[in-house]
């Protein structure tokens, strides 16, 4: 089992782009929010990156990861991908009904402590 060492708290948000600009527009400004005002090290896994450059032009939308306004952006392409301990954040956010990578949600078996695994929905009128 991995044991995590004291780190600055990590923090993963797995989102898949479904009505163009509201979930990842939330998950966007809940990234850059935890990052700025609490230092957290930030983790924002997203599928649709054209959508997501209409709400932040400085997006590159071929690239597999990139930085911007200090949050980690990686290209989620897929279920598939191996995924070790070491990777898993100390709390993951799975936005508006998505599924984590089964590898990642193995590796998260592994973790002691093991993390803090949210699921936040949103409704509209």
């Amino acid at each position: 089992m991995f044991t995590r060492k004291n780190h600055a708290t990590s923090l993963c948000i797995f989102c898949k782009v479904v009505d163009y600009y509201g979930d990842i527009g939330i998950c966007w400004r809940l990234a850059r929010q935890l990052q700025q005002e609490h230092g957290i090290a930030v983790t924002l896994w997203v599928d649709d990156l054209q959508s997501f450059q209409r709400i932040c032009p400085d997006v590159v939308i071929d690239a597999a990861d990139q930085q911007l306004a200090g949050v980690t952006v990686r290209h989620w392409r897929n279920q598939e991908g191996v995924f070790t301990a070491g990777d898993v954040a100390d709390i993951v956010i799975e936005f508006f009904a998505c599924d984590i990578p089964p590898g990642y949600i193995a590796a998260m078996a592994e973790c002691n402590p093991r993390p803090v695994w949210l699921n936040l929905e949103g409704l509209s009128a």
